[in-house]
């Protein structure tokens, strides 16, 4: 699969960035590059399968969160 990384202004979506995985594209504000980390993320996740809502993830998730 091929993606899309477009960075334009986002104002109508109130959203620093936006990963829309049924059209394959990834959007970030171009007031906001930061963003991109966060969204490259959805995109990979999304790839791989995601991976996040995996049971293994949990574990990572919790410990991200400062929760184990």
């Amino acid at each position: 699969n091929d993606y899309a990384i477009r960075v334009r202004k986002l104002g109508k979506h109130r959203a620093a960035g936006i990963f829309f995985p049924m059209m394959n594209c990834m959007c970030v504000d171009i007031h906001s590059p930061g963003t991109f980390v966060h969204e490259f993320y959805h995109l990979l996740d999304d790839k791989l399968g995601n991976v996040s809502s995996q049971y293994e993830f949990f574990e990572i998730c919790q410990k991200y969160k400062g929760l184990r």
